[in-house]
């Protein structure tokens, strides 16, 4: 066997082994990525624990209760929350000096007053997103804030 017909074999080779490891590598890595998001779904269809709980023998002698609620029930929870919010709301409010540079005052506006509102957001205001950080029912949007 000539030596260019040896190194041909040998290049072939290579080009196929690392072809081959090439793509085993996609393969693992993408499958791996999928079963770390998917941990808890699979454990649980193959009956595998995702806990396991240590006895304690002096459990009974000490509060294990991390973070104690002064509330009894949800309702209490929400209903605190949104007194706390308008609590917020209130305190945070900015006052601003309320003269012209003549030093007349500006508000209350005069009859038939007009004021300039710019943007959709005016009217139809994205409070926040959506999930935990969604806002409650009874938004007021600038227009209608400014008209009642």
């Amino acid at each position: 066997m000539s030596k260019s017909k040896h190194l041909k074999g040998l290049l072939l080779t290579g080009k196929i082994c690392l072809t081959v490891t090439t793509v085993l590598f996609a393969i693992i890595s993408t499958a791996s990525s999928i079963a770390m998001e998917n941990a808890g779904t699979i454990s649980a269809f193959l009956n595998q624990p995702t806990q396991i709980l240590e006895p304690d023998p002096d459990a009974r002698y000490r509060d294990l209760e991390y973070y104690k609620s002064a509330f009894d029930n949800l309702t209490d929870v929400k209903n605190n929350g949104r007194v706390y919010a308008e609590t917020v709301v209130d305190e945070g409010l900015t006052l601003l000096k309320n003269s012209n540079k003549k030093g007349n005052p500006v508000l209350p506006l005069g009859e038939g007053a007009s004021v300039s509102l710019f943007s959709t957001s005016s009217v139809q205001p994205i409070l926040s997103g959506t999930g935990s950080g969604g806002g409650g029912t009874e938004n007021v949007s600038l227009i209608d804030g400014i008209e009642d």
